[in-house]
């Protein structure tokens, strides 16, 4: 806890009340909004709030430490202060807090009604902002681009308009001169809670982005972390002096003569992801930009998105090992990500690089299969994933809802694909609610008629996780249907899985 702030522990029930037998001494009160969800009916549930029972300094200073360094404890300080104002984000923060560590329909259901007190209509002019999109009080995995509509400024002005300067990620989409008005709009604006931006440049755009626009976005997101860069010599080192993740697919970054020293983490695809074929020449000519004099702080190097792209050849196949091979003191780094390991062969030329050198520690970033016949004390390779590689179009999860007759169908691909690049940046809970949905699917395999078998699965796992995903529509419309159904602590939904089309037979009949 931050000094000169104690705080209690108080377990609540649906009423709000202690438990039996505490009697927390508080020198402040506390909004009972934050204490307890307002939408809370189970008599049963406990909820663990941590209250903070003084505060002392000033919201400059709680603000300037969460957004140099998240820090649950300073979260909490800093929820209570924005809640006694009446600010929605207070509650906001404190209750991500709670689902972090354990999923709860009813905080769902209240974490939905502040996102529409703080941004009216739940939606930016015609995005939807969905519960995953709102982590601890910041607008998360929002974006802007030219369209038809609206130009990428207008975008931006919107959002601004929305939430302020609380937004914690943002990615900017178009060619050169879109991507200056962008700049010029966030210039103006600040954004010091900005700790993560992802710029995706179109390839027509040849040179990199003047270094004075560029210094005006240095200016304005002083505490950014991460950045990604998509596109061709997209900005000139050395970038940002806060950065410490980098994140390049292709030749983005055009090295100059000075190095970008704050870099620890360099995360590489080696391949343009929108051009076929892939060239695993190509690939290896990027090695020389892995340098010690342009990164000389790195201490990650990250190849673990270079998976095989579908329906790839044999020959489009990058050699991890023979890239590796070309980076230029490759034993200043301490750990190499991977993608996944289709079988012994596979590794064993990884093998071959841990015995060339010996203080080197090689991840593999995600596995589809166990790996069998070969093992080394510094690959690390993790359990395999709880979904397949792929699923065929028409394998369709049914979810049905037996009190209200109703279910939703999902086709499985969908949720494979998302979960792909969504499931590492969960919390725990949510992943651990998703290995237990596939831990279910691995038991049902799809048959003719999704009334052939039928499994029940808690009905508040199943929200956890379709909370945390982001842009599958149709798990966002049963999450939607469950939080209104509001069950009760114990409730199970019906599952099952056939090969159909969604919103098609078949499916659950009631």
């Amino acid at each position: 806890m931050s000094a000169g702030v104690s705080a209690t522990a108080l377990s609540i029930t649906s009423g709000g009340a202690p438990s039996a037998g505490e009697s927390p001494t508080r020198t402040s009160s506390k909004p009972s909004k934050l204490r307890q969800p307002a939408s809370a009916t189970s008599a049963d549930r406990h909820i663990t709030v941590i209250i903070p029972s003084r505060v002392t300094g000033q919201d400059d200073d709680l603000e300037a430490a969460l957004q140099v360094a998240w820090d649950p404890e300073t979260a909490t300080v800093y929820a209570d202060l924005l809640t006694s104002r009446g600010d929605p984000r207070g509650e906001l923060i404190a209750i991500d807090l709670l689902l972090a560590q354990q999923p709860a329909p009813e905080l769902h259901v209240r974490k939905r009604e502040l996102i529409e007190a703080w941004i009216p209509g739940s939606a930016i002019d015609a995005w939807p902002v969905l519960p995953c999109n709102v982590r601890f009080g910041l607008l998360r995995g929002y974006g802007a681009a030219t369209s038809s509509k609206h130009q990428m400024r207008g975008y931006l002005a919107l959002l601004f308009d929305a939430v302020g300067d609380c937004v914690g990620d943002l990615t900017l989409a178009g060619n050169g001169d879109d991507l200056a008005e962008a700049i010029a709009a966030i210039a103006a604006r600040r954004l010091p809670w900005l700790s993560t931006l992802t710029i995706n440049r179109s390839a027509s755009t040849p040179h990199p982005i003047p270094k004075p626009t560029w210094q005006r976005l240095v200016d304005a997101t002083p505490n950014l972390k991460e950045l990604t860069l998509r596109g061709t010599s997209v900005v000139l080192s050395p970038i940002h002096p806060a950065i410490t993740t980098l994140r390049l697919d292709g030749a983005a970054i055009a090295v100059g003569e000075a190095p970008v020293p704050s870099v620890t983490r360099l995360d590489l695809v080696l391949h343009d992801p929108n051009r076929r074929p892939v060239s695993p020449t190509a690939a290896r000519s990027l090695a020389p930009l892995v340098n010690p004099r342009t990164f000389p702080a790195l201490r990650v190097l990250d190849l673990s998105r270079n998976e095989p792209m579908k329906y790839s050849t044999p020959s489009e196949r990058i050699g991890i090992a023979e890239f590796l091979d070309d980076v230029e003191r490759l034993d200043r780094v301490e750990r190499v990500r991977v993608p996944s390991i289709a079988d012994a062969d596979a590794a064993a030329p990884l093998v071959a690089i841990l015995a060339r050198h010996p203080a080197l520690e090689i991840e593999v970033a995600r596995m589809y299969a166990t790996l069998e016949g070969i093992a080394h004390p510094r690959l690390h390779v993790p359990p395999p994933r709880a979904w397949p590689a792929s699923a065929h179009d028409r394998d369709v999860l049914s979810i049905g809802w037996p009190p209200q007759g109703w279910s939703e169908d999902i086709t499985v691909s969908s949720l494979i694909d998302d979960l792909e690049w969504q499931f590492d940046a969960m919390p725990a809970s949510a992943q651990h609610a998703w290995v237990a949905l596939w831990d279910l699917l691995d038991r049902l395999p799809p048959t003719a008629n999704s009334n052939d078998v039928i499994e029940p699965f808690p009905a508040a796992t199943l929200l956890h996780g379709l909370e945390a995903l982001d842009g599958n529509d149709r798990c966002d419309r049963v999450a939607t249907r469950l939080l209104k159904a509001a069950p009760r602590s114990g409730a199970t939904v019906h599952i099952s899985r056939a090969l159909g089309w969604p919103n098609g037979r078949p499916k659950l009949h009631y």
